[in-house]
């Protein structure tokens, strides 16, 4: 089990990550990362600590209402998965293999957490959030294509795949968000 932490400056955490894997490698030089045996990887993302995902229209701020997820601080996404996890830090990819599951929506608080099960008991909690399934599953962080854009994600589940929201449902053998 390992933890990280990152910080913007000496007094703001911006980003948090928990890492459960049997085995771990990571070359600093090259970037590569590998894990073996069942694994789960949990992070919190402040605001704009990275890319966020949406797959919901934009939502309208209103006195006396919930608080939008755009409102909300943290962005939550857990990973886990059967089989091995490979990647490279400096190519900003990783590949996740048998039995995958990605659960990712805003939270307002680090280590505030929620589960797919969650989306038919606790509507409000849950409203913006997304869960994906599927037998191996890439996960590709791009290079923002202009100087004012932010990177964005690419995600391709292969093999059983499954995507879910609060509002919407789908299965196919392959999935694609960018």
């Amino acid at each position: 089990i390992g933890e990280f932490q990152e910080w913007r400056g000496p007094s703001t955490l911006v980003g948090i990550r928990k890492m459960r894997v049997a085995d771990l490698f990571f070359d600093r030089s090259t970037g590569e990362i590998r894990a073996t045996g069942r694994g789960q990887i949990e992070d919190w993302r402040k605001g704009d600590g990275g890319p966020r995902v949406r797959l919901t229209p934009e939502t309208v701020s209103r006195a006396n209402q919930t608080v939008s997820a755009e409102s909300r601080e943290w962005n939550y996404t857990r990973m886990d998965f059967a089989g091995d996890l490979q990647g490279n830090q400096i190519r900003r990819y990783v590949e996740l293999r048998d039995r995958v599951h990605v659960i990712h929506g805003p939270v307002e608080h680090a280590l505030e957490t929620f589960q797919r099960d969650d989306f038919s008991e606790n509507a409000e909690k849950v409203k913006d959030a997304v869960w994906l399934g599927s037998d191996r599953m890439t996960i590709r962080l791009r290079p923002a294509r202009k100087p004012e854009s932010k990177d964005w994600l690419e995600v391709i589940a292969f093999g059983n795949a499954e995507i879910e929201g609060k509002r919407f449902r789908a299965r196919a053998h392959s999935i694609s968000y960018d």
